[in-house]
């Protein structure tokens, strides 16, 4: 015999072992395999353990621990913010206390509803119609004084009576 010959011999031995084992198991062990939970209680009780079982291993994650650092960070006090310009916030702060002493906006029957920049020139859309400083109000006899972002400044003609209207969005 070859050397050939002898290995296919041992191969054709090993599958037929490997055979009479899977037909031993199959039909003369009587089939015992892993027991099946008999009642649903059972089968409730090993879900219940896998899941606390995972719940106790998620929170040893690195992920809750940053979770947690984050809600703590955001509790602690903040520094203030380096963009909020304090002296413009002022300045509109008194531009609309002053000008919102002086009279009522509700009866004017006006809407402010849009700002304009086109360089240097600023419009107020007021009742859907563009307006630049120094122009009348339309249905009224109201002149418009300042251009803010988020207000404008109105004269009534004959007492010099000042009104703010709030930018509507």
């Amino acid at each position: 015999m070859s050397g050939l010959a002898k290995r296919e011999i041992y191969l054709v031995i090993i599958m037929a072992l490997a055979l009479a084992y899977g037909v031993y198991e199959i039909f003369l062990s009587g089939g015992t395999s892993a027991p099946k939970p008999s009642t649903p209680a059972a089968a409730n009780l090993d879900l219940n353990t896998f899941v606390a079982d995972m719940a106790k291993n998620l929170t040893k994650s690195p992920e809750e621990q940053k979770v947690q650092q984050v809600a703590e960070d955001c509790t602690l006090e903040w520094p203030s913010d380096p963009f909020w310009d304090q002296d413009y916030a002022l300045q509109q702060f008194l531009n609309t206390s002053d000008a919102a002493a002086s009279g009522s906006t509700e009866d004017l029957g006006l809407l402010y509803s849009g700002f304009v920049e086109l360089g240097d020139t600023h419009l107020a859309v007021i009742n859907d119609i563009e307006y630049q400083k120094g122009e009348w109000i339309e249905p009224g006899d109201y002149r418009l004084e300042e251009i803010h972002r988020t207000n404008v400044v109105l004269v009534h003609k004959t007492d010099g009576q000042r009104f703010v209207l709030q930018l509507d969005e």
